[in-house]
């Protein structure tokens, strides 16, 4: 997939009950005070106001004070387990906590921090911590991905680019430095496209959602189809749902080739990081 798409959403719309007015002006001072106080933040101390209650402001852009703003720019890894357990936040905001620790360090070390104070609440029968339980105990399988379209390069060179991509990711050359190589080495001469496009990083697991939204590419967009995806896939949104099963059989270090049928793209992939899964503790 390359750069320069206008995104277009065809999805059915809900009412939220976090969304806010328009952005404010002092909006834009209050998010990274709001952000550096969540960095800040320790063990003992109140969870900052502003990331515990939803809120989107109008506009196809939002604001600085969105929820999913302020969260993605939270490095305290500590803050976001506890944010994503804290039963008096708003749900967005659980999970946006959770998505953005598993994101920033991994599944295995964030999980880690979960489990942890989950350990501490055995017997909670609370459906969003039996929820985050279950989670904890499927496989997740940290990816980074890129796509050749066949609109790109004819398929004999499209197979001899990805034998040498993946020649060089098995040799130890890490997938930053292999991507930039091959994306500036068949960039198109003018504008900024490249035949070798970034499809994304993503942390994969299995959940019966995946699939029921999908997109397709039309000449300067992308068109969104079927359902939207819940809050907990949509970082999953690019990631190819029949691609998942081989994924979910990977070991680190991997590297797959998949085709992408429906999107006419033959797809590379390389294993960063495997999380096994928590047994129960009846187990």
């Amino acid at each position: 997939m390359t750069t320069g798409f206008l995104i277009v959403i065809v999805l059915g719309t809900a009412a939220v009950s976090g969304v806010a007015g328009w952005p404010e002006p002092q909006d834009w001072v209050r998010a990274p005070a709001t952000i550096a106080a969540a960095n800040s933040w320790h063990e003992g101390k109140h969870l900052p106001r502003e990331l515990r209650h939803y809120r989107h402001a109008k506009g196809d852009m939002g604001g600085p004070m969105d929820t999913e703003a302020l969260i993605a720019s939270v490095t305290n890894d500590e803050l976001l387990a506890t944010l994503a357990l804290d039963l008096g936040s708003d749900s967005e905001c659980r999970e946006e906590a959770l998505k953005q620790g598993m994101y920033r360090i991994g599944p295995v070390r964030f999980f880690e921090l979960l489990a942890n104070r989950l350990d501490h609440r055995p017997n909670s029968m609370d459906p969003w911590l039996i929820e985050v339980q279950s989670r904890l105990e499927r496989r997740h399988v940290v990816v980074d991905a890129l796509d050749i379209e066949d609109r790109d390069m004819p398929a004999t060179e499209a197979a001899t680019v990805l034998d040498r991509i993946e020649a060089d990711l098995k040799r130890g050359v890490n997938w930053e430095t292999a991507y930039r190589q091959y994306a500036d080495e068949y960039r198109y001469k003018t504008g900024s496209r490249t035949k070798v496009g970034n499809l994304g990083h993503f942390v994969a697991f299995q959940d019966s959602a995946l699939g029921r939204a999908h997109y397709e590419k039309l000449p300067g967009e992308i068109r969104w189809l079927g359902e939207e995806l819940p809050r907990r896939l949509d970082r999953l949104a690019y990631l190819e749902p029949s691609h998942v099963p081989s994924l979910m059989k990977a070991h680190v270090g991997d590297v797959l080739r998949l085709r992408d049928r429906d999107h006419k793209e033959w797809v590379l992939y390389q294993v960063q990081e495997v999380y096994e899964g928590r047994r129960r503790k009846s187990e």
